[in-house]
């Protein structure tokens, strides 16, 4: 049997670029995914950190503008974004998942969560436009 995604539907989600704060500097970070930081407060805005496989990515970063604010891109199944490819690689029609730094993955065992699908191969340090299809993963 094929795998499938459970998807999961954010009815919030913000569509276009958005300014966040962040947990820590991204510099050099653009095309890595990040997360919602649950511990930090902002009246203004978001407050992002580097994804890891533990957490469930929301945006790609888009462009750093100081190491304590950067432009990202929700991620948004009607809407393909370029992540930086981990170093194993992907192939195109892959699901993918964030490793512990950031960067794309194939995703792997049952309940791995899902970023989105593969649209072109990619090997390490590489872009891949990836489809986000936001969802557990059942094997």
């Amino acid at each position: 049997m094929a795998a499938t995604i459970e998807y999961y539907v954010e009815s919030a989600t913000i569509e276009g670029l958005i300014v966040c704060d962040t947990s820590g500097s991204l510099v050099g970070k653009e095309g890595y995914l990040v997360a919602i930081h649950t511990t930090a407060t902002s009246d203004r805005r978001p407050t992002v950190i580097i994804c890891d496989a533990s957490k469930h990515p929301m945006f790609v970063v888009e462009e750093v503008l100081s190491t304590t604010m950067a432009v990202c891109r929700p991620l948004d199944p009607n809407r393909s974004v370029r992540i930086i490819c981990a170093a194993a690689g992907v192939t195109a029609g892959d699901y993918v998942a964030s490793d512990a730094a950031g960067l794309i993955v194939t995703a792997a065992g049952d309940g791995t969560y899902v970023v989105g699908i593969a649209e072109n191969d990619g090997a390490s340090g590489q872009y891949v436009s990836v489809r986000p299809q936001c969802g557990q993963l059942h094997a």
